[in-house]
């Protein structure tokens, strides 16, 4: 079931809309809610052990730690690439956050098709 109640598939419903010409590509938005009903532990090993592996012959960037005001907090950055895709991980990690009955991690991806122009 997706965050709106639905039970159709979450892909699918999170890039239907108005219709776009043949040539323009749409951001596509997955809520955490979608990604898990997409992604098991198994799906996920697999797609961990796959970047893994191909660190060995690609490039490989650093991550950036940087803390917020409170030298306790910080946020990452973890930038990649390969021949087809590129993209980004922003992670958080806000330990004080439990005090408040908030989550102390959250990321964001973002994945670039380089193969459009």
């Amino acid at each position: 079931m997706t965050a709106t109640g639905s039970t159709a598939d979450p892909v699918s419903a999170a890039s239907s809309g108005p219709a776009r010409p043949p040539t323009a590509r749409g951001l596509l938005h997955i809520t955490e809610e979608q990604t898990a009903a997409l992604v098991d532990e198994e799906l996920a090993l697999e797609a961990a052990q796959a970047a893994f592996a191909a660190t060995v012959d690609g490039t490989v960037f650093p991550s950036l730690a940087v803390h917020g005001s409170d030298p306790r907090n910080q946020f990452t950055l973890k930038p990649s690439a390969s021949a087809t895709h590129a993209g980004v991980k922003i992670g958080t990690y806000w330990p004080g956050n439990t005090e408040h009955g908030l989550p102390r991690h959250h990321s964001t991806l973002l994945l670039l098709d380089q193969t459009t122009p």
